[in-house]
């Protein structure tokens, strides 16, 4: 069942709450799919407020990504439609003073654990498990450097994943 963005952001938050402590803050919740992103800032427990945007990784795959790797100006291009349609977001999450973002979705799990997988650790159970945003922009660039054979290849990735990691990580690294 297809459900509204703001539906699906509401149950992104309802899911996260009820997963870990959300008090304090304020944290930005990151759910990267395929034909959306949900981004919900949450302050003490509570949504500041909560946005779904047409930014899925299968819909900017398609709409900007045609090569293998993409060439630097499909990049470039899939960065400014990122500016376009988020900045103000962003922005407005700098601004009140966002302490971390929280990945809640499986193509956020698969950066982590190439992350882990990068700092030599166990992949395991991903739940509480972090990167920083230095080691967002190293596998960034790593996915953009290599075509779909050899993206598979990397670890920690997720093979089912692998054709859309280009725009995931794009997207996360912008975020």
């Amino acid at each position: 069942e297809i459900i509204p963005g703001a539906e699906e952001a509401r149950l992104i938050f309802v899911a996260a709450r009820h997963a870990m402590s959300l008090e304090g803050g304020p944290h930005l919740l990151v759910d990267i799919g395929g034909g959306s992103i949900e981004l919900v800032m949450v302050r003490d427990g509570e949504p500041m407020w909560m946005r779904s945007l047409r930014l899925g990784v299968s819909r900017l795959t398609e709409q900007f990504l045609e090569g293998d790797p993409p060439t630097p100006r499909e990049v470039k291009d899939l960065e400014a439609h990122l500016a376009t349609e988020m900045a103000d977001l962003l922005k407005s999450a700098r601004r009140d003073g966002v302490e971390r973002a929280i990945g809640t979705s499986g193509t956020i799990n698969t950066l982590v654990a190439m992350a882990r997988a990068g700092r030599g650790e166990e992949l395991g159970r991903l739940s509480g498990a972090t990167a920083t945003a230095d080691e967002i922009a190293h596998i960034r660039r790593q996915i953009l450097d290599c075509e779909l054979s050899d993206r598979i290849e990397l670890p920690g990735m997720d093979a089912k994943r692998a054709d859309l990691m280009p725009a995931a990580a794009i997207v996360t690294d912008y975020i």
